[in-house]
């Protein structure tokens, strides 16, 4: 694990970041110590480069409900528009269904996910739908 100072994967070095984290740092799913700029930036070119179908893993329903974020709040997708929750979905640990919900990519692409705002997002699925400009 790096400590302040140290030089991480992507090149940039270890900087405090809060009581509640020991640095502005992650770790990617293949080992790789990244800076929060860097994991963003990896983030937004991941989903710029997936096609209609593509599922994208990782992201959370900020808690104003607005927009699709990184663990740590950089804005991923935005016009977050929410649906019903389905009668047969899994419930949330305080007992209220899950909602589908949509949002769009800074192409204008758009995606579908399934969630509560303020907790994990499962699963994006990219759709074939684009947003008017």
């Amino acid at each position: 694990m790096p400590t302040i100072g140290d030089t991480l994967d992507c090149g940039h070095t270890c900087e405090p970041a809060g009581a509640h984290r020991p640095g502005n740092y992650g770790t990617m799913s293949d080992g790789r110590t990244m800076c929060d700029q860097c994991i963003h930036a990896d983030m937004l070119a991941t989903i710029a480069a997936l096609t209609p179908g593509d599922r994208f893993y990782g992201a959370y329903v900020d808690s104003d409900g607005a927009k699709v974020t990184t663990w740590n709040g950089d804005v991923l997708l935005t016009r977050v528009r929410w649906g019903k929750a389905h009668p047969w979905a899994h419930t949330t640990r305080d007992g209220k269904g899950r909602v589908y919900f949509t949002a769009t990519d800074a192409k204008g692409r758009v995606w579908s996910g399934i969630g509560d705002r303020g907790t994990y997002v499962t699963n994006l699925r990219l759709t074939k739908r684009v947003t008017p400009a």
